[in-house]
């Protein structure tokens, strides 16, 4: 969770099973825009509506990998 304290952020989370609490003097967010107002929604009220008209095009992403020693060099 996110909080304002003061001149300050909180943020709690869950780590390797344990609560820790970090304080932040601000905020760097790479989640997608439509989660934002799930968190940040009651530091901004407008927030929501910046986000929802944001466009996301239906993208798909495939990892592959290799063993190095099974691709041919060309030398």
């Amino acid at each position: 969770s996110v909080n304002k304290v003061e001149d300050y952020f909180s943020v709690e989370c869950i780590i390797n099973g344990e609560q820790n609490t970090f304080k932040a003097d601000l905020i760097l967010s790479t989640i997608p825009a439509y989660s934002l107002p799930k968190l940040f929604g009651k530091f901004d009220d407008q927030l929501l509506v910046h986000t929802e008209d944001i466009y996301y095009p239906p993208v798909l992403v495939i990892y592959l990998g290799f063993e190095k020693n099974k691709i041919k060099q060309n030398q």
